[in-house]
């Protein structure tokens, strides 16, 4: 199994386990990161919502991903 602190230890993950994603203050602080060259992967939404509608998803540099369904 992967151990990603461990394999990366200059990479930090964040988990938000409520629903801080569209708050201006998350915004600008992945807006900040990627200012920095400092890459951001987020989660496209996870609400059914195009992630046009969601932040940080929606910062153009930021790095989207996502799924179709709960097997993907």
């Amino acid at each position: 199994m992967l151990n990603f602190e461990k394999q990366y230890p200059y990479c930090t993950k964040v988990i938000l386990n409520k629903n801080y994603r569209s708050t201006p203050e998350i915004v600008a602080s992945t807006k900040k990161l990627i200012e920095k060259n400092v890459a951001c992967v987020v989660a496209a939404g996870n609400e059914s919502m195009n992630a046009k509608y969601t932040a940080p998803a929606s910062i153009p540099e930021a790095i989207t991903v996502g799924s179709i369904d709960a097997d993907d």
